[in-house]
This record gives C-alpha cells, sequence and structure tokens, in this order.
C-alpha cells in the first residue's frame, strides 16, 4: 500500500497565436485521470476553449486564466476526474490573436 499520493504536474502544452483560427486547433490531451487542469490564455484575443472540439464550452478573456478543479481533495481512485486522452481545444471568439499563446497544464494524482 502506498504511504502517500502526491501531486503529478504534465508538462504544459501550447497552441500560438498564429494556430488559433475561427475554428478549433488541438491544444493538447491529457495522459492521465486529471483532478487539476489551468488554463491561460496570453493572447491578445478573446478565445473559446472545448472539450470536444465542437462544442464552446467558455470563453477567455485576453491574459486570462481559469483553473478547473475537479477533486484535489480526493483519496488516489476516489471523485471526478478527466478523462485520460482527452484533447483540449481552441478558437478565437471575434478577432484572432495577433500576438502570444495559450496553455493547457493538467495535474494528478500519483502513489508513492
Amino acid at each position: 500500500m502506498a504511504d502517500s499520493t502526491q501531486l503529478g504536474v504534465a508538462p504544459c502544452q501550447s497552441l500560438g497565436f498564429a494556430s488559433i483560427g475561427a475554428t478549433y486547433a488541438e491544444v493538447g490531451t491529457t495522459k492521465y485521470p486529471s483532478r487539476m487542469i489551468l488554463f491561460q490564455n496570453f493572447t491578445d484575443a478573446t478565445v473559446w476553449w472545448s472539450f470536444d472540439g465542437v462544442n464552446d464550452n467558455f470563453p477567455m478573456l485576453p491574459n486570462g486564466y481559469f483553473v478547473l478543479d475537479i477533486c484535489t481533495n480526493q483519496d488516489l481512485n476516489q471523485g471526478m476526474f478527466l478523462d485520460v486522452d482527452r484533447n483540449m481545444f481552441v478558437r478565437y471568439l471575434s478577432g484572432a490573436p495577433t500576438l502570444g499563446s495559450v496553455y493547457f497544464t493538467y495535474f494528478y494524482a500519483v502513489e508513492y
């Protein structure tokens, strides 16, 4: 049996402004069941984020961020998680960005 559950941090995934269009482009993919997710928009445009590349799930203003804390304080196998191999997508809302990038980082549980 494990002594503790610790935080695993996935490498940051990003998409540059030139690749953000009027249709959804993939920013990154989860490789572990995700407990917490950090979305960042360091462009000069408002963007839509999508969990499926089809539906607009939430907008984000320029230089904005959003932390989605799904189940940080749960046991290793309890709680709700964002599934493995979930692709995250972004598109611009009304005007294309001219600088910057969007970033996607997720956090998961590691048993020690």
